[in-house]
């Protein structure tokens, strides 16, 4: 009784499945017009979803800058209001320093040329960087 109804069961299926309507696939068909209309929707969705995407990331920055700006005047101006409570003036500018000159390079011994270095002119001291021991390796 069991095999006969898988059998039953796996020819119902074939022939439902066999039963479709034979319905033309031609006038399915889509023209190109459509398709490069359907792009350009697709495109133009993209575009506007990363225009605002960038348009948020701009009015975060702002209210960034905006919160700090209004930090910096409000901490000015408690300076100033702490400053007039003591009786002092404050001033927002420091001071800059005068600039000292700078003097002129003080003239020096020190050798021009690496055979002029002090006990390059023995005849055992090495005359050169490449006459050192080890320079070849």
């Amino acid at each position: 009784m069991r095999k006969q109804s898988i059998f039953l069961m796996a020819l119902a299926s074939f022939a439902f499945a066999s039963c479709g309507d034979n319905k033309s696939t031609e006038g399915d068909t889509t023209t190109q017009a459509q398709m490069d209309s359907v792009a350009k929707a697709t495109e133009e969705q993209a575009r506007a979803a990363q225009q605002a995407a960038n348009d948020s990331l701009i009015q975060v920055e702002a209210k960034r800058v905006a919160d700090s700006t209004h930090m910096a005047d409000s901490m000015a101006a408690a300076e100033k209001a702490a400053a007039e409570k003591k009786g002092t003036k404050h001033t927002s500018t420091p001071k800059t320093p005068k600039a000292t000159p700078t003097p002129a390079p003080a003239k020096s011994d020190a050798p021009k040329n690496i055979n002029d270095r002090p006990g390059a002119n023995q005849t055992a001291a090495p005359k050169n960087i490449n006459d050192r021991p080890g320079a070849n390796k």
